[in-house]
């Protein structure tokens, strides 16, 4: 789909109207000398809108990235009740071609517009925005990747999407949602993509609970329980050889019934307060975590992580106030089953001292013959070998479901790779089409043959177990500008390639920062490259970074300088 029309308009009418053209379409800044330094007018800010239009946080509209500072816009956004209106169209040149309007404006909650065609939608939960861009743009229901990643080199504005090829995400992304992306763009996807990476994450969540339990047991006695229950038999069966007189043994019937609930109830006592300890030493990890990184260390963290990663979408209070929340969400969860663990706890101890305290009526016969001093021995004994077994026989439960568990997990997880493994074939049928484009664009540019294969191992020589892909052809250090051109022929290739293959797409690219490339790329990407492409080329510029020769009337849609500012205030 290409851009057809972008419209910001507020309370008092409209502000601007921005129409796009097939081809080049260059917002240029006409900031001259010294005084005027081309910041702050807004020609990335265009770039941005889009991006908001299309499901985008719109941060990076209303913040300074470096400084973390609100700007006035925010302001003027909320004030005017700025309404942004973007529609995309299947085709620039058909008559009554499709068309998809998007409105975004920037009012909290109740009075936020979220609109597709006139009908309102939601940016989470049910009717969700992103979903519906999906099926409209991409034909498909969105599960992984996610609208927004699958866009995401479509608008390069920020750190990761600047300087990476094809890592556009965020760093803490996964190899296997990179899969699943490279998947879709490249046209070789399963339907398993979402699956996969559930399964990845159910192992993540198993083996740390693995871990909780390595902590909390002694695996090592695991391989004691058969010596118990050899000792548990020995014991019966030196108890069943005493010599007892009738009136005694009618007794001891009744005291090894006695026994036998005790030992009945001791067992499951057992399993309650095991579970028991294990929830609240989970509950109090969570507590720790709470109580050991204070709010000052949070924040110095989180001011280190905007310098690295100045896209993060959230505030320090918001951040903050989400980890605390999600933390006691957890401790919720984990937690409620004490209340019910701690009643039939109290209750089987109550159970256990009525039957230890008939068990205390017999004591009196049996301490009137040296036999029955043994049989208590032996009973002690007894008792204290079957409580052993039986926790160490519940522990042993535990952690064989949970090593079980991981063994089946990580099985799945190995049959949906080597599903992926066996798409092998495509991807490298379809990786020779897009190296042919990419080969004739790079040639054009820079005079090199820039190649995409897939990376089978990584830099240690370990074998990757998820679809990864490395540029060859290109300069081991390049410099900004030359960085530039790399992901321009890229971007340009791959909507060849997909219109090509007829996989989903969007042919418009939003590259910020033209102006590092040098001058003769700047005129091969306008005049060479981008026509011969059905594809939409946007990006600022400054004017006196327009090389020499370049029909700048020909492609400009919008000038903008300090006098005359995107939103004209």
């Amino acid at each position: 789909m290409f851009l057809k029309s972008l419209r910001i308009e507020g309370n008092e009418g409209l502000i601007r109207e921005i129409v796009f053209r097939k081809g080049v379409n260059l917002i240029v800044d006409n900031s001259e000398g010294d005084n005027e330094s081309g910041n702050n007018v807004g020609k990335t800010t265009i770039l941005r809108l889009v991006d908001y239009c299309l499901g985008g946080k719109g941060e990076n509209i209303v913040r300074d990235p470096e400084f973390r500072t609100t700007s006035p816009v925010k302001d003027f956004l909320i004030q005017k009740e700025v309404l942004l209106t973007l529609v995309l169209t299947d085709s620039l040149e058909i008559p009554g071609a499709r068309t998809i309007t998007i409105e975004r404006n920037f009012l909290p909650r109740a009075d936020a517009v979220v609109r597709i065609d006139g009908e309102k939608y939601s940016l989470t939960g049910k009717n969700k925005f992103s979903q519906e861009l999906m099926r409209r743009i991409f034909d498909c229901d969105e599960g992984k990747p996610t609208f927004r990643q699958i866009i995401a080199k479509n608008i390069r504005d920020e750190k990761d999407r600047l300087n990476n090829v094809l890592k556009v995400l965020h760093p803490t992304t996964t190899g296997v949602e990179y899969e699943a992306l490279y998947q879709f763009w490249f046209g070789v996807q399963t339907d398993e993509g979402a699956a996969y990476q559930l399964v990845k994450e159910r192992i993540r969540r198993q083996e740390l609970y693995r871990a909780q339990l390595a902590n909390e047991f002694d695996v090592t006695e695991f391989s004691i329980i058969d010596d118990l229950q050899l000792s548990i038999d020995e014991l019966k069966k030196k108890k069943a050889e005493l010599d007892l007189e009738e009136d005694y043994q009618i007794q001891l019937n009744e005291f090894d019934r006695i026994k036998a609930n005790i030992t009945r109830i001791a067992t499951r006592l057992s399993s309650v307060y095991l579970r028991r300890q294990l929830i609240e030493d989970g509950a109090r990890a969570l507590e720790s975590d709470i109580s050991h990184v204070t709010t000052e260390e949070i924040k110095r963290l989180y001011e280190e992580a905007k310098i690295l990663v100045p896209d993060l979408q959230r505030s320090f209070d918001e951040s903050v106030a989400f980890h605390n929340q999600m933390v006691k969400n957890k401790l919720a969860y984990i937690t409620k089953e004490l209340p019910t663990l701690s009643a039939e706890e109290r209750d089987l101890k109550c159970q256990l001292n009525e039957f230890e305290a008939k068990a205390s009526e017999f004591k009196i016969l049996f301490e009137k013959k040296k036999t029955f001093e043994f049989l208590e021995k032996i009973n002690a004994d007894l008792q204290h070998q079957i409580e052993r077994h039986a926790k160490l026989s519940e522990q042993k439960r535990i952690w064989v479901s949970c090593i079980t568990e991981i063994e089946r997990l990580k099985a799945q997880a190995g049959e949906y790779a080597e599903n992926s493994r066996s798409l092998d074939a495509q991807v490298d049928a379809n990786l020779e089409l897009f190296n042919k484009i990419l080969k004739r664009i790079s040639m054009e540019l820079y005079g090199e043959q820039y190649k995409l294969v897939r990376k089978t191992v990584d830099n240690a020589g370990k074998q990757l177990d998820f679809l990864q892909f490395e540029l060859r052809g290109v300069t081991t250090n390049p410099g900004t500008g030359e960085k530039k051109g790399q992901i321009t022929a890229f971007d340009l290739a791959y909507i060849e390639y997909a219109e090509e293959l007829g996989i989903p797409h969007l042919n418009f690219i939003l590259h910020d920062q033209i102006e590092n490339v040098d001058g003769r790329q700047i005129v091969t990407i306008l005049e060479k490259l981008v026509p011969t492409i059905k594809c939409q080329y946007v990006a600022p510029i400054l004017r006196d970074k327009v090389p020499s020769g370049v029909d700048l009337e020909k492609y400009k849609i919008i000038e903008l300088s300090k006098a005359e500012k995107l939103f004209k205030f």
